[in-house]
């Protein structure tokens, strides 16, 4: 028996080795696989920023290699150079990822650049005269040095920084039109600044330093960081579309609160020329980057970019041709007026977008269409027209983007609004969504529509009903019923206490609609008080002389658009596309 027991145990123990032993091997395993994840991650990024070198890495370069405990070669990592960059556009994610996690109503921050991801190209003949920018060749990046068995070991040489590659166009704006930029002080501001609050009806603190411009600046530097972190190279389409948002919302939210503000402070008007409202307008310069000259043709795509960008900031737009006496050639500058403050970042945005635009047109590659060389077009003059018609596809792309998040946010405040009645209505809670595609239903759960009154017949003897007195009705009933009552009684407070919250939910979504009419009332009256007090008069440009579009072109300059979202100002890189 004792030797029958102890072979049993033996088995049991030879069992559980074995069992030890495969789940050792299923844990190696896990950890390669875990390992040839991580490399092909590294790989894909690094191919998404054109960080992967052109030529065969050289064989002296150091790489690391994972051994398992076999002594077999396991999977080979990536070399250190490249993880150096990887880790370095992590870090600037993350930096990102922080601005986002951190962007409220009130704090937002960054302080990444517009211009790293700007890339070489030539302007077209027929839109800009110019030609290919100046620029650092890929194998310049830096890299770190090696060694080897035979070469003598030297310390690790310092990467050279790439130069910024940048738009054949550039766009010019002067210093005091360009909104507060991160780390940036605005002239005149003080160290020992004073800082003030006001406090508006409904509750809303503002706070102040040195007044309400001061306000305003605060909120132009907060929007103008969200900008940047929207055209930062290293962020992803969502991080920027996210960021974006932020700003279209903390930019109308800061409107209508100083619209509130001043038909409080003036007893219900808003004065055209006063406070943060103020109009102005902001004049941008068009200039050939290579040849540092102002441009002498107004193509046709960045005419039609100023009408979605001017929609978007709720402010309106317009061209100057003027000839110089010296050389006779003409001279185009766009403008934009309204509200002074939103016609600024108007201008910041019109800038970037016509920058990048520039910068992918003149990257894109038209299909060869073999038919219209054959009818004696000129292979010069077809990509011409197809970089032209990729242009104009990305701005119809935007415009009709702005169209609808427009329609879109009318639809949510409108549902908004009803789903609050509804509430009312029904004693229901209501709640907010970041989502009101579908609504409620109709309302659909809670209770329905009954009526306040709930008549429960003779189940609660003699059908005493809840709006009666306590005294009538609990020492008529059954004790069996007094649960039930409490129950019901219950049920209504709530419902009361749901129709209370609700009612302050309309009131507020009524006054924020009132502030918003009167908002567009106002952007109507400054746009014509600031052509007026310049002596502006404006007429009709020029009938466009129509154009044999592109067909491939012009629809992937639509596809292509997304990538420049003016809804939510996000500027990004184009997917199967180099850095830009």
């Amino acid at each position: 028996m004792e030797a029958k027991s102890h072979s049993h145990s033996e088995q049991s123990h030879s069992h559980s080795e074995q069992l030890e032993m495969e789940n050792e091997k299923m844990r190696e395993a896990l950890r390669v696989y875990k390992l040839e994840q991580e490399n092909l991650q590294l790989k894909k990024e690094l191919e998404s920023l054109g960080m992967l070198p052109q030529q065969p890495v050289d064989p002296a370069s150091r790489r690391v290699t994972m051994h398992d405990e076999q002594g077999g070669e396991g999977v080979e990592d990536v070399t250190e150079s490249m993880k150096m960059k990887v880790e370095v556009e992590r870090s600037r994610k993350r930096e990102v990822i922080e601005i986002l996690d951190s962007s409220s109503e009130e704090e937002v921050g960054s302080d990444d650049d517009d211009d790293d991801d700007d890339d070489d190209s030539e302007l077209d003949s027929d839109d800009c005269s110019g030609s290919e920018a100046d620029s650092d060749s890929d194998s310049e990046r830096g890299t770190t040095t090696t060694t080897t068995a035979t070469k003598k070991k030297t310390a690790p040489k310092t990467a050279k920084p790439k130069n910024n590659r940048l738009s054949p166009l550039e766009v010019r704006l002067e210093e005091k039109d360009v909104p507060s930029a991160p780390g940036r002080r605005d002239v005149g501001d003080e160290d020992d600044s004073q800082t003030t609050t006001a406090t508006t009806a409904n509750g809303i603190v503002l706070e102040s330093t040195n007044g309400a411009e001061d306000l305003q600046a605060k909120v132009k530097d907060r929007i103008v960081k969200m900008l940047n972190v929207g055209l930062s190279g290293g962020s992803t389409e969502a991080e920027a579309q996210q960021a974006m948002k932020l700003a279209q919302r903390l930019m109308k939210k800061n409107n209508i609160r100083q619209v509130e503000m001043m038909k409080e402070r003036n007893g219900g008007e808003i004065k055209t020329d006063e406070g943060t409202l103020k109009g102005g307008l902001v004049t941008v310069k068009l200039y050939n980057r290579k040849g540092n000259v102002e441009l002498s043709t107004m193509p046709r795509w960045l005419d039609f970019l100023q009408r979605p960008v001017a929609n978007n900031f709720g402010v309106k737009g317009y061209h100057t041709r003027m000839r110089a006496k010296k050389d006779g050639k003409a001279r185009f500058t766009m403008t934009f007026y309204g509200i002074y403050s939103n016609c600024q970042l108007a201008a910041w945005a019109f800038k970037v977008s016509a920058e990048k635009i520039s910068t992918m047109m003149n990257s894109h590659t038209p299909l060869t269409n073999g038919i219209s060389l054959l009818q004696g077009g000129s292979k010069a003059a077809f990509t011409r027209n197809a970089r032209m018609s990729y242009a104009l596809g990305m701005v119809d792309g935007l415009k009709r983007s702005v169209n609808e998040s427009k329609k879109r946010e009318e639809e949510r405040r409108e549902e908004r609004l009803r789903r609050a009645r509804l509430a009312i209505k029904n004693g229901e809670a209501f709640e907010e969504s970041d989502s009101d595609e579908g609504g409620w239903g109709g309302g659909g759960g809670g209770f329905g529509d009954v009526d306040f009154d709930f008549d429960f017949g003779g189940g609660l003897g003699g059908g005493a009903g809840v709006g009666e007195s306590d005294s009538d009705s609990d020492d008529d009933m059954p004790i069996s019923s007094l649960p039930l009552v409490k129950e019901v009684k219950e049920e209504k407070k709530v419902k009361l206490e749901n129709m209370r919250r609700a009612t302050q939910v309309v009131a507020q979504l009524e006054k924020e609609n009132n502030f918003q009419l009167a908002l567009i009332d106002h952007n109507k009256a400054i746009a014509e008080s600031v052509l007026k007090k310049g002596d502006i008069k404006l007429k009709a440009g020029r009938k466009k002389v129509k154009i044999n579009r592109n067909s491939s072109s012009y629809v992937k300059g639509k596809e292509d658009s997304k990538e420049i979202d003016l809804d939510q100002k996000a500027i990004t890189n184009v997917s199967n596309r180099s850095k830009l």
